[in-house]
């Protein structure tokens, strides 16, 4: 459901057709959790960086009232900044927890 709220309505507008694609998106997300995430945690920021991008995008490019496309460049900027941050600390995390098993060995 989260995903469906987050992704924004379909474009039918039914409940039918927002249920269908709450129940893709869950699917996806799940199967994306269970296939990357449980391996390698630094999917998670890169994953959500692409989507909040995407919907960055759309915004700057359809410009809908006067200084979207301003502000949309510069939430792309920060997301982008952001999920760098993310990113590189799970990274190191995975190299500090990496070393201790390797120590205590």
């Amino acid at each position: 459901m989260l995903g469906a709220l987050v992704g924004g309505a379909t474009t039918g507008g039914s409940v039918g057709a927002w249920a269908v694609s709450a129940a893709v998106s869950a699917l996806l997300v799940a199967g994306v959790f269970l296939v990357a995430a449980r391996y390698d945690a630094s999917v998670v920021p890169v994953a959500t960086a692409v989507v909040t991008i995407g919907q960055a995008a759309d915004v700057t490019l359809s410009a809908p009232y006067p200084g979207a496309f301003v502000g949309g460049l510069l939430a792309i900027a920060a997301v982008v900044v952001v999920a760098w941050w993310w990113w590189g600390t799970i990274r190191q995390g995975a190299q500090t927890a990496n070393q201790g098993r390797e120590e205590a060995v």
